[in-house]
């Protein structure tokens, strides 16, 4: 496995944590890597890269708790395998991804596998919609949509919650592609997406910003929306 060290505050392949502002996170994921590199006959930089996007994913998802209290009904737009609804504590809902291998039901959460929005019923509604990391791979024709979709889904005072890359993340994805460290195709997918569409896009709807800022050291934003309670 390669081994990165350097000051604090950043990534330490070496040790047991990640030091990410005055937080620390677990690198357990580092010796599963380890134990599966060979069964997956994937290379070293690879395996890197996967446990880069697995600590960048729980980055957001910390990010993203201080949103969601216990009790809500929680629709996760791209959930991964459930990540969000294991890490806070007490939330229920729907996760819905096309990645899934399958779909699934436990503990008041159900994870279906398919896409936003033909996956959830109409007339279904929740407390906080959650899209991290998400947005920027959906197709320009239908962002609008999917926006209109998101007002419907969520209930009158309830938030939308939405993280997407800086445009220089799309800089740093071409160099890992010219490395063969990454597929080019992951580049395309983002569809050269401004984060500046997403407060027009989700304001032309009736959502009203409440929230922006930007974290993971300026390459990620993060939006929080409100749907006002009389629309």
């Amino acid at each position: 496995m390669p081994k990165r060290s350097g000051k604090p505050g950043g990534v330490h392949l070496q040790g047991a944590t990640v030091a990410g502002g005055a937080h620390e996170r677990s690198l357990r994921d580092v010796r599963v890597l380890e134990d599966s590199n060979e069964q997956l006959n994937i290379s070293e930089e690879e395996a890197l890269v996967r446990l880069l996007d697995r600590l960048f994913q729980k980055w957001r998802v910390h990010k993203t708790r201080p949103y969601l209290v216990p009790g809500d009904r929680v629709l996760d737009i791209g959930c991964s395998d459930g990540i969000l609804f294991r890490s806070v504590p007490g939330i229920h809902g729907t996760g819905v991804d096309p990645t899934l291998t399958e779909s699934s039901s436990i503990d008041g959460v159900e994870l279906i596998k398919g896409s936003y929005p033909e996956a959830v019923p109409e007339g279904e509604e929740f407390d906080k919609l959650c899209m991290l990391a998400v947005f920027e791979h959906i197709p320009t024709n239908k962002q609008s949509e999917v926006a209109t979709c998101c007002f419907h889904h969520l209930k009158p005072n309830g938030n939308l919650i939405i993280t997407v890359p800086s445009p220089a993340v799309d800089r740093i994805l071409d160099i890992l592609t010219f490395l063969h460290l990454i597929d080019g195709i992951e580049t395309h997918q983002h569809y050269k997406f401004k984060p500046s569409k997403v407060p027009i896009l989700f304001g032309n709807v009736g959502l009203e910003l409440v929230e922006r800022k930007k974290f993971q050291v300026g390459l990620n934003n993060m939006f929080v929306f409100r749907k006002p309670i009389e629309v």
